[in-house]
């Protein structure tokens, strides 16, 4: 079951990139990269990688904490 969550975390991540965050936005990547966009655009792009990655982090801890618990109920089952 493990690997499974391992894989699943990594796949996760295929979510966290500056060309989504970039599209999301409207802004070109080439000129965010090269700092001709602004502060404005880098913080937005910056807090839309950190809130993919936050999402990447929930999954993981619903899917540990759904584990947890499937295994506390099949020991008071048993």
């Amino acid at each position: 079951m493990e690997d499974k969550n391992d894989l699943k975390f990594l796949q996760g991540f295929t979510k966290v990139r500056i060309s989504k965050a970039c599209k999301y936005f409207g802004f070109n990547q080439s000129n965010l990269m090269n700092g001709k966009s602004g502060r404005l655009a880098e913080k937005k792009v910056r807090n839309y990688i950190e809130q993919e990655l936050a999402k990447v982090r929930l999954n993981e801890t619903r899917d540990v904490v759904g584990e947890i618990e499937c295994q506390e109920k099949s020991s008071t089952i048993q």
